[in-house]
């Protein structure tokens, strides 16, 4: 999934001690990546096809749409950008760094899952 110099680059260092006290940080942050950002991109192209703005192609269904959605919060290094911006603190930027590697391998779990067991239209 992440290269393991990316690990290394963004300076992720694996320890429990960096999550203490930093509970509500770290689950709106996951909650953020895991849910928040495969809904809006699933609702926005919902939107978007009712109101005719645009037109889903009949080549793939609305689940690999929410395998894809799924997949695009895999978003590692712009999260640690925003992150770094946002918590000056290191002990903070350090739990959210956490949070983010965490959210990017239950991202891709949840979006290879639901890839894996989607049909497209011709299959169903």
């Amino acid at each position: 999934m992440l290269p393991i110099f990316a690990l290394a680059n963004a300076g992720v260092v694996l320890s429990a001690d960096g999550l203490d006290g930093h509970g509500p940080l770290v689950l709106a942050i996951m909650t953020g990546l895991v849910l928040g950002k495969p809904l809006g991109l699933i609702g926005a192209s919902m939107i978007a096809v009712r109101t005719g703005i645009a037109e889903k192609p009949g080549a793939y269904s609305w689940r690999q749409l929410a395998g894809a959605g799924a997949l695009a919060r895999i978003g590692f290094t712009m999260s640690l950008f925003i992150a770094g911006q946002a918590f000056p603190s290191t002990s903070e930027f350090a739990a959210a760094k956490i949070a983010i590697l965490v959210a990017s391998v239950c991202a891709g779990t949840i979006g290879t899952i639901i890839l894996w067991n989607a049909k497209s239209p011709s299959e169903a």
